[in-house]
């Protein structure tokens, strides 16, 4: 046997798989006590191995923020694993499962190897904030990766035995399930899923009825999937806390009342001035509701949020700005005991600030926007060029990798960690002191140079590659898959980077590497399978039932 075909690219496999796994398991944490964050999930999580699910009452922090990450980080302790361990290993898994998704279209086994090693060696996948901290993006990228993994692989299965549909489509629901329980923004994601959607309608033309049935069984198998998990959290939620709802942000009441105060505008425009203290002090005046807050955001609880929010991130040291003031109107809510009678009297008040302001916008009392859809800010004409100006900036962040910091940042003489979070990381098995090798951050390091330097220039090459893939397939001399599949991928990249873009202008700094640390593997899978063209395998025949003929077998079939 061809040793090229055979056992080598297996012990290359292996190679690859322990020099990522040296990096992996050598990792460690970031201490970091964010009260909304690290700190947050650490407490979640100690709350679900205790059998309490999010804690015993409704507070400001209970549904905050998605539940999967706690539940992830429970099971790390239920299981007996170091959490930043489990994270590498979900990353590579996703690695994986994306190069194997590719198979019955991608020749050789090296291509798939090939795959696996440009996305498992991410430099953002070891980086410190996203990959050391007891943050939600520590397997956000990875559930990204797999979700687009699982989708991209169902559909080019449609012409499998029934148990490798279904189980594709099995891993679909369930990766999508935990992604959309993950983080509240999952949407962003939706247009490249139709896209997916695009490639079953073009082969249906093909096959007819047969397949169709089957794109129907897999998206109800999906389907399913998602809304069980869904239901069971919301479910969950209703009954401990009276809130049906995954999070608060998904309330009608809560994102009604921010939308509400996102409406007033401020008499003199800034940029972040989303309620400045002139336009606080306008709706005090016709709102009973929000001026029982007065004295908490303009006093201690607002200097803290400024100090903790906008003068750190903005240099806005004189005022609420940004989406602070929608934590800093929370907390006040909590203070005044709100929460403490439980989510009925929270949802009141919430609803009636909202009517309040509403009114005071309708009779003019409020110089008001129109009424936004979601929890953004209302687009204002002021934002126009920034938002020009950051789309290229953050496309660029993304390429670039920039912000990239290798291996953790732990405690030491100049950072000093307290009793309380050194015993807190030590209950999910990590030392607050541990930090990698001088070899391990060499590495981590070296690989983010080369990352930084090859990314920008072969993915403005791939982007031209992809605009000739297009032509071709036009001129039904390409393949019509893999502009789809460039296309899932640059979509996401695009919408996300949109959205990251429209925060950063409206709302709060967005591009960084939290926030792009998702799409680094998408962009890299594209960047890949453009310069692996010529790897493609022709698109498999469909048979006389609907079942697709895989090409080494055709003479069989054809005799």
């Amino acid at each position: 046997m061809d040793l090229a075909r055979g056992w080598l690219p297996a012990v290359a496999a292996v190679a690859l798989i322990l020099l990522r796994l040296r990096i992996g398991m050598r990792l460690h944490v970031t201490p970091l006590i964010a009260p909304h964050d690290d700190l947050l999930f650490l407490s979640k999580a100690q709350l679900i191995t205790q059998g309490r699910w999010l804690g015993d009452t409704f507070t400001q922090f209970t549904l905050v923020k998605g539940p999967f990450y706690p539940l992830f980080l429970a099971t790390t302790q239920f299981v007996g694993i170091r959490l930043i361990v489990a994270e590498q290993l979900l990353y590579m898994a996703s690695c994986g499962l994306f190069a194997s998704a590719l198979a019955p279209r991608l020749s050789g086994r090296w291509t798939r190897l090939l795959i696996f090693a440009v996305l498992a060696f991410n430099p953002m996948s070891f980086a410190t904030d996203p990959a050391t901290r007891v943050i939600r993006e520590g397997i956000y990228p990875a559930l990204t990766l797999a979700v687009i993994a699982f989708a991209v692989g169902w559909t080019v299965r449609l012409g499998a035995a029934t148990v490798v549909r279904a189980a594709w489509s099995v891993g679909l629901g369930a990766s999508l399930a935990v992604f959309w329980l993950t983080r509240e923004e999952g949407l962003w994601l939706i247009p490249s899923l139709c896209l997916v959607g695009a490639t079953t309608l073009v082969q249906r033309r093909r096959v007819g009825a047969v397949w169709v049935r089957r794109v129907v069984q897999g998206c109800l198998i999906a389907g399913v999937i998602v809304a069980i998990s869904l239901v069971a959290v919301i479910s969950a939620n209703c009954r401990r806390y009276g809130v049906c709802a995954t999070t608060e942000f998904g309330t009608s009441w809560f994102s009604h009342a921010v939308r509400s105060l996102y409406r007033v505008k401020p008499h003199n425009p800034a940029p972040y001035a989303l309620l400045p203290r002139e336009a606080r002090e306008r709706v005090y005046a016709v709102s009973p509701r929000f001026r029982e807050l007065r004295l908490e955001l303009e006093g201690n609880l607002g200097r803290h949020w400024i100090r903790y929010g906008p003068c750190a991130a903005l240099g806005i040291c004189d005022d609420l700005a940004g989406t602070w003031i929608t934590w800093a109107v929370r907390d006040a809510v909590a203070v005044h005991g709100y929460y403490a009678r439980g989510a009925e009297a929270v949802s009141a008040y919430y609803q009636e600030l909202a009517n309040e302001i509403d009114a005071a916008c309708s009779h003019g009392g409020l110089d008001c926007s129109a009424p936004g859809y979601s929890i953004l800010p209302p687009w204002r004409d002021q934002y126009n060029g920034p938002l020009l100006a950051a789309i290229p900036r953050a496309a660029l962040f993304l390429a670039s990798f920039d912000g990239f910091t290798p291996g953790s940042d732990p405690c030491s003489s100049t950072r000093i960690c307290t009793p309380l979070m050194i015993a807190l990381y030590s209950r999910i098995g990590e030392s607050a002191y541990a930090v990698e090798d001088d070899t391990d951050r060499w590495i981590m390091a070296a690989l983010g140079m080369l990352y930084a330097r090859v990314t920008p220039v072969l993915g403005g090459a791939a982007l031209g590659m992809y605009a000739v893939a297009i032509h071709r397939t036009r001129r039904k001399r390409g393949d019509l898959f893999l502009v789809l599949v460039g296309g899932v991928l640059l979509c996401a990249i695009v919408v996300r980077l949109l959205l990251l873009a429209v925060i950063d202008v409206t709302s709060a700094p967005a591009i960084n590497v939290l926030y792009t640390s998702p799409l680094h593997p998408l962009m890299l899978a594209f960047v890949v399978l453009m310069f692996m063209q010529r790897a493609w395998r022709p698109p498999p025949e469909p048979g006389v039932d609907g079942a697709v003929i895989d090409q080494r077998n055709r003479s069989t079939m054809r005799s």
